[in-house]
């Protein structure tokens, strides 16, 4: 009987402590992650996009443009590869990653209408609200940004993701913060 009672505390315990957050909990809005989609690939966008910028370093000025794929402007080399934020596959693992992690709130770096990162935001909306996520905005300070371009642009993105359930919104209040 003691052997029996060993071996089901043994098994409960190992199943406890592989269980990761996601699999235990809910994923949590009060939890955001910032999300970059202005990365490209030759296979998926016909050149490097944004994996052959200068690093800024702490020492000086900006080394120059690097040369993907041994040489890439990131002080780190991602596990999925020199990937394309337009791939729907590539989208689809960050998100699985994210949520692993518990993240219920991806705000995504957005440049504006037309640009690389704007085809990246529509695929992360459709992944996302598969995923039960939801997405928010971080406009950037891109050439020519003015209060009017910032209030044009979030009309732009409240009339093309309004009708999506991973649109985020303020729970207490049920519109945009």
């Amino acid at each position: 009987m003691r052997t029996m009672q060993f071996f089901a505390s043994i098994s409960l315990v190992t199943i406890l402590c592989s269980s990761s957050p996601a699999e235990t909990e809910a994923l949590s809005q009060r939890v955001h992650v910032h999300y970059y989609g202005w990365y490209g690939n030759p296979e998926t966008n016909g050149h490097w996009s944004h994996w052959d910028h200068a690093v800024t370093s702490k020492s000086g000025p900006p080394p120059g443009n690097h040369k993907p794929p041994e040489d890439i402007g990131s002080p780190f080399y991602p596990q999925l590869g020199l990937y394309s934020s337009q791939d729907p596959d590539t989208l689809k693992a960050h998100l699985e990653m994210i949520a692993k992690a518990g993240i219920g709130v991806v705000n995504f770096s957005w440049w504006g209408p037309g640009n690389a990162d704007d085809r990246a935001l529509e695929l992360l909306f459709a992944e996302a609200a598969k995923k039960g996520m939801k997405v928010n905005f971080h406009i950037e300070p891109y050439p020519g940004r003015s209060a009017e371009s910032v209030k044009e642009n979030l009309g732009y993105l409240i009339d093309k993701f309004k009708g999506s359930p991973a649109l985020y919104r303020d729970a207490d209040r049920d519109h945009l913060p």
